[in-house]
């Protein structure tokens, strides 16, 4: 009788675990993308020493080739996406309670500054939509998130590092707080806005003896992208403004972008960046895109001033033979400029050109 009472019970909890999960509707999808494109380094971009440029042809699956599932069951509902890339890598995995009014988001998803509508490939392993030369992005990231009427706020994960890199001597680093970002996402007739801001704070600690000494690299974003699609054609902006972005964990393509030290006090790196896309969709078969995006930090040490300019421009069409399969063949470049240094020369950082193509089956 006892075996007989387990195995009744057992059978009771497979049904109430797998009913709801029945219930719910799984839609899978898939999305298989290959990069083949040369990259032409400049000398004093690839590091090889002497008078050495560098020229690679790439063959690759892009690491944002990916598949997975959107999941509902009446308010309730969730997402999770793998990717590729030298493994399998988790994307996206959240899920959500749509109260009527809005939506209340628990996960790893993306945060109210990331922004795509411009679809450069880039140098890198494709599709970086301009992510590191003037478009907003702070990455996939675990967040507690509420959406009500085009307003996202989100509390995220601090890009607080494991161990101290700003302050030197410090052995320790505090966090008290997520990072707070909020955006609102409007259309008025042909025009999108979006407006957003970002913050976070983190402490490294110096400890000598008994006594801790608390340094804060504060770091913001705050900026606003706006569209406008008249017919066949779209033009698109952005600019924004920010502190520390490197800290933040806002991409960039630049090698200054984070706080510094001065000896006695954290010294921030303060950075602008703008980005202008325009498009023209010839039929459903083909659509041409252009684009062209700066980011400009600048830091101050005592009297010692450095600069640097990554500035970024693309060309390509996006050809469309079926639905659901694209071929992007685009020319671009990636200037980054001089590392300009108070009392010192100009220092060349070099440039990278690329031109291929895009091969993108979605299903």
């Amino acid at each position: 009788m006892k075996k007989l009472f387990v195995l009744i019970a057992a059978a009771a909890l497979v049904v109430a675990f797998t009913v709801p999960a029945m219930a719910a509707d799984w839609s899978f999808y898939g999305s298989s993308r290959m990069y083949t494109k040369y990259l032409d380094t400049s000398k004093e971009k690839a590091g090889l020493g002497g008078e050495v440029d560098d020229a690679d042809l790439y063959w690759d699956q892009q690491s944002n080739s990916r598949i997975g599932a959107n999941v509902k069951a009446g308010a309730l509902g969730g997402n999770f996406e793998y990717g590729h890339s030298d493994t399998v890598n988790l994307r996206k995995l959240f899920g959500y309670w749509n109260f009527g009014a809005g939506k209340l988001t628990f996960g790893q998803d993306y945060t109210p500054i990331d922004t795509f509508w411009s679809h450069r490939l880039g140098p890198g392993g494709g599709d970086d939509s301009s992510i590191s030369y003037g478009a907003p992005y702070s990455g996939r990231q675990d967040q507690v998130r509420l959406n009500i009427a085009g307003v996202a706020i989100a509390l995220i994960q601090n890009a607080s590092p494991a161990t101290p890199g700003t302050v030197t001597g410090a052995t320790d680093v505090d966090t008290g707080m997520p990072r707070f970002e909020a955006s609102y996402l409007g259309k008025f007739g042909p025009v999108t806005l979006k407006p957003y801001l970002g913050y976070q704070t983190y402490d490294e600690v110096v400890i000598a003896g008994t006594t801790e000494t608390e340094y804060s690299v504060d770091s913001h974003i705050l900026g606003v992208y706006l569209k406008g699609a008249f017919g066949p054609f779209w033009v698109a902006g952005n600019i924004y403004t920010s502190q520390n972005p490197g800290n933040y964990g806002q991409s960039q393509d630049i090698t200054l972008k984070s706080a510094g030290w001065s000896g006695t006090d954290v010294e921030d790196c303060d950075s602008m960046a703008y980005l202008l896309v325009a498009g023209f969709k010839v039929s459903d078969m083909l659509e041409f895109e252009a684009g062209y995006g700066v980011v400009s930090n600048e830091r101050d040490i005592g009297a010692i001033t450095t600069e640097e300019e990554t500035g970024a421009w693309y060309v390509q069409a996006t050809i469309t033979p079926v639905k659901g399969f694209m071929i992007v063949p685009e020319i671009g470049m990636v200037d980054y400029g001089d590392r300009k240094v108070t009392g010192a020369a100009d220092t060349k950082l070099g440039d990278k050109t690329y031109y291929g193509a895009k091969w993108q089956i979605n299903f």
